[in-house]
């Protein structure tokens, strides 16, 4: 039932919207700079392709780390779309590079834990009241997709989903 509401709610976002889809790189199979996905990571990507299969990715980003092009790619080969790697350090050059690509159709962009916040920030701009900028993701959280919409010149809207959840799901 949750998966229905969430391919309704994609599919609903798609078609009325210029939304931009922003994730962390899936699992890694280690610390290292430029490590690749682990075999739960691989997983994820796939169920990240899964969930966004509605959603008609039109371009992604991600950065030069292996993860990242990692994540995208099932989702990105599904839609026909070929990656844009752009640097890992310049958020707003990402931020920027989405939104003009968000004129085409929906984007789909691959981040990290500490520039996911920076980029949802960055297409939202500053909080404005009532309105809490991105919550930080610690290196724990891999499982948070947040959808960034442009309806005209109006103030973007932010929606926060968890796809993929890996542990006990509450039944609270």
């Amino acid at each position: 039932m949750k998966r229905l509401v969430i391919v309704f709610l994609l599919s609903a976002i798609a078609a009325h919207a210029q939304s931009i889809f922003i994730v962390r790189h899936a699992e890694r199979a280690s610390s290292e700079r430029d490590t690749a996905l682990s075999d739960a990571g691989f997983k994820r990507a796939e169920c990240l392709a899964r969930t966004l299969r509605d959603a008609q990715i039109k371009s992604g980003f991600v950065t030069e780390f292996k993860r990242t092009q990692q994540t995208a790619e099932p989702e990105l080969k599904q839609a026909g779309v070929t990656a844009t790697v752009v640097p890992a350090a310049d958020v707003a050059q990402t931020a920027a590079l989405a939104k003009k690509a968000a004129v085409a159709g929906n984007v789909l962009v691959v981040g990290h834990s500490n520039t996911v916040p920076q980029i949802v920030q960055s297409l939202t701009g500053d909080a404005k009241p009532g309105q809490a900028p991105a919550p930080n993701m610690s290196d724990s959280e891999y499982d948070r997709l947040t959808i960034v919409q442009f309806f005209g010149e109006a103030n973007p809207q932010v929606t926060t989903l968890h796809y993929c959840i890996s542990g006990p799901v509450s039944s609270k």
